[in-house]
């Protein structure tokens, strides 16, 4: 039996609900990370945007999550789900997703903040546009002190066609954080069989929401930093700790599910260019990776090689296979020089 901590309604919470705006839920995901989750919560709460919903489910089962251990007084707003058993971070992510009763959606990890505006904006743009879903730009630091400005200047959203997104998300021109979109929950039904196809969702579940979302209409994009991505050793992003053969898994996976969203979505020329770009990302992905894990240059290229063989050239279209070569070789060999290089200079100047 799962461990549930729900205060009783209050009359704010009645307030929350009765004030004619549309519920937000806040899906907040946790393993052991006590003090980044009391700094995550904070942020939520502190958000101008009121009717809001949080549900915590907390994946680490030998230390339950409390309001006590939170620092917050039993808010209404605040549900708290302790996991009798690890269930990963995959299906914590779709426990919150199920649990959730706002008309909007929005996940945020427990090393994460929300900039005090950010659902006050996304609810201007969803309330006014038809779109499926809003992301915003982000900040990646190791410490959030003084990260968000105090105030914002004005922007104009963009209003893109799922194509338009698709193209310039896969390209990285535009830059978000994916599963901190704020999503219309009804999307979520289209869901389906995602769970059984990215086995490896721990790594790349965010990564592949604002395509999933694309493929159902327009989507909104506000470029400012209105998300905090946290930066450290315990990040499976950051964290050298991560398999490379995890992230191949997790690649693969991810390409089955894109194939299968995308390839009649888009012209068959825009469905193979947004599959290189997608490519060109996990190589840079998998290559920095591989520089965490190995401080031999030989090492690096070897390794780096070898993932490549196994996991990126299958997928390949034939006509980008140069283009791609090119991409990955001057990458690789341009950060080993680097790399060298900077050697050298520290070890002159201990000799010196």
């Amino acid at each position: 039996m799962r461990y549930i901590i729900k205060p009783s309604p209050t009359e704010a919470e009645r307030e929350f609900a009765e004030n004619g705006r549309p519920l937000i839920t806040i899906g907040v995901t946790t393993y052991n990370r006590p003090q980044m989750l009391r700094e995550c919560v904070a942020s939520i709460l502190s958000q101008s945007y009121p009717n809001i919903e949080i549900i915590i489910g907390n994946d680490f089962v030998e230390q339950p999550v409390t309001f006590d251990s939170l620092g917050v007084h039993n808010d209404p707003r605040v549900r708290i789900v302790n996991h009798p058993q690890n269930i990963g971070a995959f299906n914590n992510n779709r426990y919150v997703l199920r649990e959730a009763h706002g008309d909007w959606f929005t996940w945020l990890a427990d090393d994460d903040l929300m900039h005090p505006e950010y659902l006050q904006i996304a609810y201007k743009v969803l309330s006014k546009c038809e779109v499926t879903s809003v992301f915003a730009n982000y900040v990646a630091e190791p410490d959030p002190y003084g990260i968000f400005p105090a105030k914002l200047h004005t922007v104009i959203p963009q209003i893109l066609s799922g194509r338009e997104f698709i193209d310039k998300y896969t390209s990285r021109s535009i830059r978000t954080v994916g599963n901190s979109g704020v999503f219309r929950r009804e999307l979520f039904k289209h869901l389906g069989n995602v769970q059984a196809s990215i086995t490896g969702g721990r790594f790349y579940w965010d990564t592949f929401m604002p395509i999933f979302a694309a493929t159902f209409g327009n989507v909104a994009y506000v470029d400012l930093d209105l998300i905090f991505l946290r930066t450290h050793a315990s990040s499976h992003s950051v964290g050298p700790e991560s398999p490379i053969k995890a992230y191949s898994c997790a690649q693969e996976d991810f390409i089955v599910e894109f194939e299968q969203r995308c390839k009649h979505f888009l012209e068959a020329d825009e469905y193979e260019r947004q599959l290189m770009n997608m490519l060109k990302w996990f190589a840079a992905d998998g290559w920095h990776l591989i520089c965490r894990k190995h401080a031999s240059v030989p090492r690096r290229l070897s390794s780096f090689y070898q993932y490549l063989i196994d996991t990126i050239v299958p997928r390949l279209p034939v006509r980008f296979k140069g283009a791609f070569g090119l991409f990955a070789s001057t990458m690789a060999v341009g950060d080993s020089v680097r790399y060298v290089a900077s050697r050298v200079l520290r070890a002159m100047k201990a000799w010196s």
